[in-house]
């Protein structure tokens, strides 16, 4: 689910080329990587709809606290947790610079 969402995501910019692969989680939780696609790293509160990376998972943020992703741990399901929040986890944010509000 959160692989479609990236994907969609990409699919409508300009940037991205249909048939290209999602960038791995290293890139997204990669401070050296300034953008991708639309997605520029943001500092300050993460916002709904950012995309949440420590460079070993992707999720995306929907709420205080809160980010959605899959669980390998439990089959690969979508799972709605504090992952990227948790004490001593240092993700990157990236959000949206060309997306509708």
């Amino acid at each position: 689910m959160v692989r479609a969402v990236l994907m969609l995501a990409l699919a409508c910019t300009a940037n991205w080329v249909a048939g290209q692969t999602i960038p791995p989680p290293g890139d997204w939780g990669n401070p050296k990587i300034a953008q991708i696609g639309p997605y520029v790293i943001v500092n300050g509160q993460p916002q709904p709809g950012d995309i949440i990376s420590d460079g070993t998972h992707v999720g995306i943020v929907v709420g205080d606290h809160r980010t959605v992703s899959t669980n390998a741990y439990k089959g690969g399901i979508v799972d709605v947790n504090d992952r990227g929040f948790r004490p001593g986890q240092h993700p990157v944010i990236r959000r949206c610079n060309t997306c509708e509000k």
